[in-house]
């Protein structure tokens, strides 16, 4: 008989059961553990999905924090961390094995795509080229894609605008990156595929691939989607109008005809 001291939804209670040990293979197992679902590590599965859905929230340290205020539960941010990567990893598995499709409810549905650098571990970015004097990186490249639609009109001014709530997006460090003799699409390119596509993508009346302007993603949208309507953001097409300007002589007059064009 051996205990087990797992912290669970209604506390932390002390469980008995019985262990066998194979003298062979030297493993042993709990076979009460397997039939109540019990998976390695102090956290019941019903305190795993809390840390699971908090932390890919809000993060690992303010997750605990969380779970300790509403639940009284003294679960540390490294507990956190541990545990909740165990079911992002299945739940990335199950995002890349299936997509149900849902009907578009706007008119006009807008992917959007882009990448950010994030600090990482000196152990992550081992081997990667980087920004840094010596050739050496920081941080990794987060590749992230993202749907929003806009089937309303503001009232005062009669341009369409985002209805509330429409938003989703899916994010993972991935290459985007390709070979010629490839036969599938990169593991980024098919993240930004996913997200539209189980949004209903493929069936709005219009289509509008929002981006910064990259050669790389309007070359992804020519292959994946040619019929889509190719618009920069706002903030990007600020940053252009701006670059064009400073590129051009001062005179007034000259800059609105550039910019006209």
């Amino acid at each position: 008989r051996r205990k087990r001291t797992p912290t669970t939804a209604p506390g932390t209670m002390t469980l008995e059961r019985a262990g066998h040990h194979c003298a062979h293979c030297h493993s042993g197992f709990a076979p009460r553990d397997h039939r109540f679902h019990r998976q390695p590590g102090p956290l019941s599965p019903a305190v795993t999905r809390m840390a699971g859905i908090t932390a890919g929230q809000i993060g690992f340290e303010r997750s605990s924090d969380m779970i300790r205020g509403l639940a009284g539960m003294p679960v540390s941010g490294k507990t956190v961390g541990r545990h909740a990567r165990s079911p992002g990893r299945r739940m990335a598995r199950d995002e890349a094995d299936w997509i149900e499709a849902e009907p578009a409810q706007a008119r006009t549905l807008y992917p959007g795509m882009d990448g950010t650098g994030i600090p990482v571990r000196r152990s992550e970015t081992a081997g990667c080229r980087g920004k840094q004097a010596d050739g050496s990186a920081k941080t990794r490249e987060a590749r992230l894609a993202g749907v929003r639609s806009a089937g309303s009109v503001n009232r005062k001014t009669g341009s369409p605008q985002q209805d509330p709530g429409s938003v989703s997006h899916d994010a993972a460090i991935e290459s985007i990156a390709g070979l010629d003799a490839d036969t599938g699409l990169a593991a980024c390119s098919r993240r930004v595929e996913r997200e539209p596509e189980r949004r209903g993508f493929r069936s709005a009346a219009r289509r509008v691939v929002v981006a910064d302007g990259a050669v790389r993603i309007w070359n992804w949208t020519d292959e994946q989607v040619p019929d889509a309507i190719q618009a920069v953001d706002i903030h990007h097409a600020g940053e252009h109008v701006g670059d064009a300007a400073r590129a051009i002589p001062s005179d007034s007059s000259r800059v609105r005809e550039v910019l006209s064009t």
